[in-house]
């Protein structure tokens, strides 16, 4: 056994050291890293009353889901908010706009995308409105709430990770509405982006980093992914991040009581 030599083709990386193995193996496979910058700890692992899918996929929702972690269903869970600045303008109005129709096909009234509701103006508009009464009652109790925000899309499209500052200032107005409207919510809100951000007042940031290329990803949306032969390889990084926010979840937070009566 003093002569076996373990060999990682993938990245030309050999060693004969279990220990060494064992971590290479880990991290070599892993699409996602990710570290929580500036923070004390402790403060993720007080345990809050739910945690709230807050856009802009399904990652959030998918991922407290395979843990076991979400009970209540609610606005954002299922929908693609990919401008944060849509969910401020829920919040100014009320979400009394959420269920109508926008003005180009499976966009609500604030442009959000409904894809996985085809009907939400019609058959599903009830199960929607059901989830607004429970996010609203939630906002205005006395709650501790942890809003999870994933930029999934800095790692699939080139124009998010242009404007993924722009994004990261909505979420900052989006913290200072929620402070000043409902003074007695207590929150968090986790901002998983792909750039290093410094943590701030009631934001804590957490650093993604994208082990392979971006490119492949590009094209996979640009070109259809659906129709694409990319389409394996998209769906293996979306599974990948989803993967990713479960982990990080078990790994730094402690489950919720989802006690929001």
């Amino acid at each position: 056994m003093g002569n076996y030599k373990w060999y990682c083709k993938k990245c030309n990386f050999s060693s004969s050291k279990s220990r060494h193995i064992e971590n290479h193996k880990l991290h070599c496979n892993q699409t996602y890293t990710y570290k929580i910058n500036n923070l004390d700890k402790k403060i993720l692992k007080k345990q809050c009353d739910i945690i709230i899918p807050f856009g802009v996929r399904c990652s959030n929702a998918i991922g407290l889901k395979n843990i076991e972690w979400r009970e209540y269903a609610l606005p954002f869970d299922y929908i693609a908010v990919k401008n944060p600045i849509k969910i401020l303008d829920c919040f100014k109005d009320n979400f009394k706009n959420f269920t109508k129709k926008g003005e180009i096909k499976n966009l609500n009234y604030y442009g959000i995308p409904m894809s996985h509701f085809p009907n939400f103006f019609d058959k599903e508009k009830e199960k929607l409105e059901k989830r607004i009464v429970r996010f609203m009652k939630i906002l205005n109790s006395d709650k501790y709430v942890i809003f999870m925000y994933s930029n999934e899309d800095f790692f699939y499209k080139e124009d998010n990770r242009k404007n993924s500052d722009l994004f990261y200032n909505y979420l900052i107005e989006i913290k200072d509405y929620i402070k000043n409207r409902f003074p007695k919510l207590n929150f968090l809100i986790i901002c998983c982006d792909g750039i290093y951000r410094q943590s701030t007042d009631k934001i804590i940031n957490i650093h993604i980093e994208l082990h392979k290329e971006y490119k492949l990803l590009d094209r996979a949306i640009e070109k259809n992914w659906k129709k694409s032969k990319l389409n394996k390889i998209y769906l293996q990084y979306q599974y990948d991040f989803r993967k990713m926010i479960s982990k990080i979840l078990i790994e730094n937070f402690i489950k919720p009581t989802n006690n929001i009566e």
